[in-house]
């Protein structure tokens, strides 16, 4: 079962520490929010998001909504978004597979779902969203955007990832 605590903890070990160190970036949900993930660490994690991505059953739709990315292969909830702990394990999630190329959420998704919500409505996936709306915020977010936001899916890619075997990391001193 998904469970918040554990993917937060997964996917934040995968952070870029630094910019001289290969990365690659995942958007999340809110436009201001693009994460550098280590890229040796993402590779070598892309199995288990792609695992976790198949909980969702998101693997077997081409399109997405941010709803459906909430709810498990069964129908069933496994984020309410009840708080911010919540949110963030989703906006991680979404992120990291967009860095692992499992999910595409690159500037024209951005403003294919800016659109799709409307000018006043996308006001809560800004960077400035949460601080304008305050304690409302969480609870517009839900209403506005969590059914208007939609993300196309490489099937393929979470198929390969799943059938593959999962890449050895070398320790220790690299031979040249």
């Amino acid at each position: 079962m998904l469970k918040n605590d554990e993917i937060i903890k997964e996917i934040i070990a995968l952070f870029a520490e630094s910019d001289k160190e290969p990365y690659e970036v995942g958007n999340g949900i809110c436009t201001n929010i693009a994460i550098p993930f280590n890229a040796e660490k993402l590779e070598s994690k892309k199995k288990y998001i792609a695992e976790l991505l198949q909980e969702t059953g998101i693997g077997n739709h081409p399109l997405i909504s941010l709803e459906l990315l909430t709810k498990t292969n069964n129908g069933e909830t496994w984020n309410n978004l009840d708080n911010l702990k919540d949110f963030q394990a989703l906006e991680l999630l979404l992120a990291c597979s967009h860095a692992c190329g499992f999910i595409v959420n690159n500037g024209s998704v951005k403003q294919l779902n800016i659109t799709t919500m409307g000018d006043m409505n996308s006001i809560v996936i800004s960077g400035i969203g949460k601080e304008m709306l305050g304690d409302e915020w969480l609870d517009t977010f839900k209403k506005v955007a969590l059914k208007n936001m939609y993300f196309p899916v490489d099937q393929a890619k979470i198929s390969e990832t799943l059938e593959s075997e999962t890449p050895k990391i070398e320790t220790g001193p690299k031979k040249l």
